[in-house]
């Protein structure tokens, strides 16, 4: 039984719900209205995802060679990023995974740190002294 489930994922807890997400075959993105994770026996509501980004002039993957989905999920991510990255160069513009992004993230991590050390809320964004230049 425990050799199935998967611990590992994400959960952003706010004052008012929870997004949470497991890195098993699924990856379902999960929904509670409650300030804690929604675990496996949690009410909780599926949100759908669906996929709509197209590359334009790409043919398809062929998944044939994989079983894993998870394979995939790394595939196609890994493919719109690299198309995004190749579009940024041309409009001259910054990829959506860019060094900003980056450091946005690191924010929002050193933020969640603070508030389980301290035990308070942190406000966004950090004060330049607690953020590395």
């Amino acid at each position: 039984l425990f050799r199935k489930q998967v611990r590992m994922g994400v959960t952003v807890a706010g004052a008012d719900g929870c997004l949470s997400v497991r890195y098993d075959e699924q990856r379902a993105l999960r929904f509670i209205l409650s300030p804690y994770p929604p675990e496996d026996e949690s009410a909780y509501e599926n949100v759908p995802l669906r996929e709509n980004r197209v590359i334009p002039g790409v043919l398809p993957l062929d998944y044939s060679a994989f079983s894993a989905s998870a394979i995939r999920y790394f595939m196609d991510n890994n493919r719109f990023a690299s198309a995004d990255f190749l579009e940024a160069v041309r409009d001259q513009r910054e990829p959506v995974a860019s060094a900003s992004q980056a450091k946005l993230t690191l924010e929002i991590i050193e933020a969640m740190y603070q508030s389980a050390l301290t035990g308070r809320k942190v406000v966004l964004p950090l004060a330049a002294a607690a953020m590395p230049s």
